[in-house]
């Protein structure tokens, strides 16, 4: 399956603290020591009971999501992407789904069935939205999502420190920064080896061009995410 990248959700207003606690509760082995080393002091003793037991319970690990996604705004109210039942674009787009697909359910039964349903494809371009994502093609990550793994090929441009940070979870502030690291990666070794910034994917990704583009690629998805808030959650 390999590395990719998915937008978490971020903190409501005042759910900051408990929203970060649940993060490093529920994907502690990807949050970076000195996160951890932060979460399990203090006053939070119930998630220190946790982190010195035992793996939390299907239970417990199912409670925290539920409360994660109570006090979290998700990717998709981020991206205000459309959706069926509540938009009419999104319900344009549910019809035309049903001609297309021959589905034999009544398009009102259909239409039913998906209320609720964010289209992220009638979302307007940004780099929120990158051309390197497995959403376009498997199903069990969204379009809004980054395809780490092509950052495995990019080594030259970025280096072991930040292709091994790229496992990690990372908060806002951390996210955006990492998008300015490689950002900067990028075009350091663009001006190192005299190249230019390629403005669309070169036929070859592997070429240094191909690597650039990448790498530029996964910045700016890192800043669009981080500077509205959003961690971001590795998924491998």
């Amino acid at each position: 399956m390999g590395l990719d990248w998915l937008p978490g959700n971020k903190p409501k207003p005042g759910y900051e603290t408990e929203f970060r606690t649940i993060v490093q509760t529920l994907l502690w082995d990807k949050v970076a020591k000195s996160d951890r080393a932060r979460v399990s002091s203090g006053r939070w003793s119930r998630f220190r009971e946790i982190f010195a037991g035992p793996a939390p319970s299907e239970a417990e690990s199912r409670a925290l999501r539920q409360r994660y996604d109570e006090i979290g705004i998700s990717a998709y109210e981020t991206l205000n992407a459309p959706r069926v039942g509540y938009d009419p674009i999104a319900d344009d787009w549910a019809e035309q789904m049903h001609a297309a697909r021959n589905i034999e359910k009544p398009l009102e039964v259909w239409r039913r069935e998906m209320r609720g349903y964010y289209v992220v494809s009638l979302v307007p371009p940004c780099d929120g939205i990158p051309f390197y994502s497995n959403g376009a093609m498997a199903d069990y990550v969204e379009r809004f999502s980054f395809r780490g793994q092509f950052l495995k090929s990019c080594s030259p441009v970025i280096g072991n420190r930040l292709l091994e940070s790229s496992y990690e979870v990372k908060f806002a502030p951390d996210l955006s920064r990492f998008g300015t690291d490689l950002l900067a990666s990028a075009d350091t070794y663009a001006r190192t080896n005299n190249l230019k910034m390629p403005a669309t994917s070169p036929d070859d990704c592997d070429s240094p061009e191909g690597q650039l583009h990448i790498v530029a690629a996964a910045g700016r998805w890192c800043q669009f995410w981080g500077d509205r808030g959003h961690f971001l959650e590795p998924y491998f």
